[in-house]
């Protein structure tokens, strides 16, 4: 699996999730300062012990999301539109 799609399974929060847009933009920020510390070798051994301690403190929304993810792309494989709330 590739970083970037290992840290985005991780690192999945929406926009939506975020009260600002400033927020959630520091969040894909610090995203990518992850992708790129892993990639690049730096500091990889803090980097892989902070990916783990963000895992476990936001497990269930991290499931949550992915199985919205599936969810959207099961519908959109069936050409059907998203749900209406």
């Amino acid at each position: 699996m590739s970083i970037r799609k290992r840290i985005n399974n991780i690192y999945n929060k929406r926009e939506g999730d975020f009260e600002c847009l400033l927020d959630y933009n520091n969040y894909l920020e610090e995203k990518e300062d992850i992708v790129f510390s892993l990639v690049e070798g730096v500091d990889v051994t803090n980097v892989e012990r902070n990916i783990k301690a963000y895992q476990r403190a936001n497990e269930d929304s991290i499931a949550a999301n992915l199985a919205q993810k599936a969810e959207e792309k099961r519908r959109a494989a069936q050409g059907l539109s998203e749900p209406t709330n």
